[in-house]
């Protein structure tokens, strides 16, 4: 080591700033930087549900996963309404943009804390097939990045991904994991903590979400391409009756599911490949829940009758030839067309997301369906009181 550089090693210049960025370091490894996460961010909302879940008074016996089609389309007060006391407890860990990586990440997390669960209730989406990849997906990487790092890593080898050297730092080095999040919240701390005292004023006990949005997709036309271009050109927010019908986060998803909607994932090269491997990841998940003695039911959700390729009969065929393989659990609840009618969109939000009123309706009807499922399946079920285990 040259007399310069080791001059320079112990001047302040250097190990101020390198004692600074070490102290935050170890600060962040801490955990105590999760309670100021940006709400409604992937790692606020994932390490909400981890708590919430974990201390909830239902006592579910029943475990909903799934990605943001359950996290906006389920209202769980209403599902345990209509349960009384027939015996079915329900609780949600859907998780907003979760692929199935990630809710494997959160099964294995919540299995043992939730002894009395027997059942979970995978709310897949039929493209899912065709969208899986070997790199790991920004919002996934942040979500999975809130669970213990040994274990994080291992899965994702178990799911073939292909980890780059950010990655591995990302999940190791806390300053990294939580980069984009610190800078927001030192650029403006005030707007931060009221964005966390009104966070905690709307928090409901036992609920993780309950869907508020009461826009509907209607707004902007009766088909995909009317609704891009209505969109892009934007509609006014107040109409003739002098009703508010939009807003801008709301022209925001409905132009980002629009385009969805015009685009078929299965159309684009790699098909059988991403396939495949969409088929082994979720095959490990299937296993999580056989480890932890839990039966599980796929069910698809009704899309806005704009999403016509989930609508091929030939999407939900491919599911019933691969859970019909071993390693699989092979039952499917098909919910898909459950809303179609003249008010379709009316219900939901944008192409595939239900409001307020969509999200009312199909958990009735998704409760109806599970129900009948479950006495058909497991009878004993009915029977179990709170505090029972499997």
């Amino acid at each position: 080591m040259s007399s310069e550089l080791w001059k320079f090693l112990k001047s302040p210049v250097c190990y101020i700033p390198a004692g600074l960025i070490l102290g935050l370091e170890l600060f962040l490894q801490t955990g105590l930087y999760r309670s100021v996460l940006k709400p409604e961010s992937f790692a606020f909302n994932v390490n909400r549900i981890r708590t919430v879940v974990k201390g909830t008074s239902y006592k579910p016996n029943v475990l909903i996963l799934g990605t943001s089609v359950a996290y906006q389309g389920l209202l769980v007060p209403d599902l345990n309404k209509a349960a009384g006391d027939n015996g079915l407890r329900f609780q949600s860990a859907a998780t907003q943009a979760a692929m199935v990586e990630t809710q494997h990440a959160v099964l294995r997390d919540l299995a043992p804390a939730m002894p009395e669960v027997r059942w979970i209730i995978h709310v897949a989406e039929v493209n899912f097939p065709y969208q899986s990849r070997h790199e790991l997906e920004p919002a996934n990487r942040s979500m999975l990045a809130q669970f213990p790092r040994a274990e994080t890593l291992q899965l994702l080898r178990e799911h073939q991904f292909t980890l780059t050297p950010r990655d591995y730092a990302f999940f190791y080095l806390r300053t990294l994991t939580y980069q984009g999040d610190m800078r927001d919240f030192f650029l403006n701390p005030p707007r931060r903590l009221k964005s966390l005292a009104r966070q905690k004023k709307k928090e409901v006990p036992d609920v993780v979400y309950l869907n508020q949005n009461l826009y509907a997709i209607s707004a902007y036309g009766r088909n995909p391409e009317e609704c891009e271009k209505n969109a892009i050109s934007g509609v006014p927010f107040i109409d003739a009756d002098g009703k508010q019908v939009t807003d801008e986060p709301h022209r925001t998803a409905v132009l980002d599911t629009c385009r969805m909607a015009l685009d078929d994932p299965r159309a684009k090269p790699g098909e059988n490949t991403w396939r495949t491997l969409f088929f082994l990841r979720l095959k490990h998940l299937h296993a999580e829940a056989r480890k932890h003695n839990l039966k599980l039911v796929t069910v698809f959700a009704p899309y806005s009758e704009m999403v016509t390729p989930a609508r091929d009969p030939d999407r939900i065929r491919v599911w019933q030839e691969e859970l019909a393989k071993e390693g699989f659990y092979p039952s499917i609840i098909d919910l898909r067309t459950t809303l179609d009618g003249p008010d379709n969109l009316n219900l939901f939000y944008d192409t595939i997301h239900l409001n307020r009123q969509g999200a009312e309706r199909f958990t009735g009807i998704f409760y109806t369906a599970v129900e009948q499922f479950l006495r058909k399946e497991d009878p004993e079920l009915f029977r179990k009181e709170p505090g029972a285990e499997r």
